[in-house]
């Protein structure tokens, strides 16, 4: 599966840096770099950029990770490693079925690379860091290494520097372990470096300069306690109800085999470690969930972690009633049910995505003059299993066309209603230096794409990336630069309209949020420190008609709604006394 999960969504982004890199250690260390500073500082993100290199080192890495998860699993839920018999051969069954039972999308999560790496593999670091504390929990004892103190260091950072959802349950649970030690005056020094280093983690994670940047700049707009605020009770409660709804699945197995053995022996019974272990790991559930309410997005590959968390426990009872007469052949053979049907559906939906996207990729490259035009996948739209048409973003067809194929764009071949239209505008750079320099003389020196992306993120984004190049070009001063959209010279009274801009040091871009309506039509909620004066004006564009929007105050700012009128591609421009801004874009 790790071979022939095609490229999708974010992996494009790899395949344009190794465009201009190679799969070096240095290389790799300056992409870090540049994340953890300019974009997404979790060590997920260089890890995606590993698998997306040479195809042996991601069939290997990404299969050690995944069966290495199940093995964790495993070793938490039993305080011991999988032995080489037929017992363990089964729990271990049951126990890769109740993540795929559990987990939401389970298949995505495992086989859509950049989840994988940011998700599972960040999880299963944290995992193995706590495998020395659960071994030591259930012995009361654990023979001191030496080469545990630096390992555990740096796999503590490893850990802290995995997601910012699930980094403070890791924290308060090593903690919580090294005061227990203490206590007992057991405490090692393995102990203490795992602690530090999980807490020096995460706070590089959480505060490292790129977490501002991230998702067009939303963690400027209000801290934690104010998300947790706006999403209110019920909001929090149905956080709460996802979960329970996701790892429903696996805690019905579990009933199940609790039911067939009260059938067998009329009472169910847990010995007192069975029941610590299984109360630790769900709270330690319930801990990952409680951070969730603090989460400005949540997605369904937020719910891995928890879930993992919990199958554990549900592992750990199943084990001690597969003693019972047919509590074992139950709960197998569910397991290998769900192993085969999640295992040969995903097999079979994966092998004729990389054959289509095969084919997709000879029509790209083959010499051709104008947009290339594409099928789409036989399963286009989100499962699952699969996460879909990645090619239904109009944004990323735009980047694919002409970084990594060198096209002028990428269409379908025929309609879909789901995939969105391509913009319809043209941006072009406009450079500000002294002395001046012309556009071509500077896209020479820095190496800077010609084009400039419709999507004002985007735009952004490229902004970031060659703004030390273009600053750095001898005998001449940046003083800013802009992505100006080009369109009618008349349209909003003359003024210019700029999808993002940097001015002497000073991004400037339109910040906004998504939230839906009774009729599903979206609702925009524009972050007042984001928009052009005091008293802006809304533009909805559409089929070749500009109109005023609706709007009215908002504790943010400003709400913007509107009645769609036909159907195509809407463009939303906010407009201040000298110049108009990009500032959304949809369709219907």
């Amino acid at each position: 599966m790790a071979g022939i999960t095609p490229v999708m969504l974010d992996d494009w982004y790899q395949v344009i840096w190794y465009k201009e890199h190679s799969f070096a250690v240095g290389d790799i260390l300056a992409y870090a770099k540049y994340n953890f500073f300019n974009y997404n500082p979790r060590l997920g993100e260089t890890f995606l950029l590993i698998v997306n290199g040479p195809l042996l080192v991601r069939v290997l890495l990404i299969a050690t990770f995944e069966l290495g998860l199940l093995w964790l699993v495993f070793a938490h839920a039993l305080g011991r490693w999988p032995r080489l018999r037929l017992a363990d051969l089964r729990l271990l069954a049951v126990g890769q079925a109740l993540i795929w039972l559990a987990a939401p999308i389970a298949p995505i999560i495992y086989f859509y690379r950049p989840f994988t790496t940011n998700y599972l593999f960040s999880f299963a670091i944290q995992l193995l860091l706590f495998i020395p504390f659960r071994f030591w929990l259930r012995e009361n004892s654990y023979a001191p290494r030496k080469w545990l103190v630096p390992a555990l260091g740096l796999l503590g950072l490893a850990a802290g520097m995995g997601n910012e959802h699930t980094g403070p349950t890791a924290m308060l649970a090593a903690l919580a372990v090294s005061l227990v030690a203490y206590r007992r005056r057991a405490l090692q020094a393995w102990m203490v470096s795992a602690t530090l280093s999980v807490w020096c983690g995460y706070l590089l994670l959480y505060f490292a300069p790129g977490q501002k940047l991230r998702y067009g700049g939303m963690a400027n707009h209000g801290g934690r306690l104010t998300t947790l605020l706006d999403r209110g009770v019920m909001g929090t409660f149905d956080v709460v109800l996802e979960l329970v709804k996701e790892i429903q699945p696996a805690l019905l197995v579990t009933l199940a085999a609790a039911i067939l053995l009260t059938q067998v022996n009329r009472r169910i019974e847990l010995g007192r470690r069975t029941v610590a272990v299984a109360t630790s790991f769900l709270a330690a559930c319930g801990g990952i969930l409680g951070t969730l309410f603090f989460s400005p997005v949540i997605g369904e590959r937020l719910f891995f972690a928890p879930a993992c968390l919990a199958c554990i426990a549900f592992l750990a009872i199943l084990e001690t009633w597969f003693g019972a007469a047919g509590v074992q052949r139950l709960v197998t053979r569910i397991a290998v049910i769900a192993l085969l049907y999640v295992g040969a559906r995903s097999l079979w939906i994966y092998q004729r995505a990389h054959e289509e996207f095969a084919d997709r990729d000879q029509r790209l490259r083959a010499p051709t003059e104008g947009p290339v035009r594409v099928p789409p996948y036989s399963s286009p739209t989100r499962s699952y299993f699969f996460l879909g048409d990645d090619f239904f973003y109009a944004s990323l067809r735009e980047t694919v066309a002409h970084e990594v194929y060198g096209k002028a764009g990428i269409e379908f071949d025929r309609y879909l209603a789901n995939a969105q239209p391509s913009a319809p505008f043209e941006v072009s750079w406009e450079l500000e230096y002294q002395p001046p320099l012309e556009a071509e003389d500077m896209v020479q020196a820095v190496g800077m794409p010609d084009y400039v992306p419709s999507y004002s993120e985007w735009s952004l984004s490229r902004i970031r990336r060659y703004l030390p190049k273009l600053r750095s070009i001898p005998g001449h001063q940046l003083h800013a630069i802009r992505a100006r959209l080009k369109l009618d010279a008349e349209r909003f009274g003359g003024r210019p309209v700029y999808a993002s801009a940097w001015v002497e040091g000073k991004y400037t871009y339109i910040d906004y949020r998504v939230e839906g309506d009774k009729e599903g039509w979206p609702r925009l909620i524009y972050y007042r420190s984001t928009l052009p004066g005091t008293n802006p004006e809304f533009y909805v564009s559409a089929c070749g008609e500009d109109r005023v929007a609706d709007t009215k105050a908002h504790a943010k700012g400003v709400e913007v709604k509107w009645e769609p009128w036909c159907q195509g591609s809407y463009v939303i421009y906010v407009c201040g006394t000298s110049a108009c801004w990009l500032s959304a874009q949809t369709w219907r």
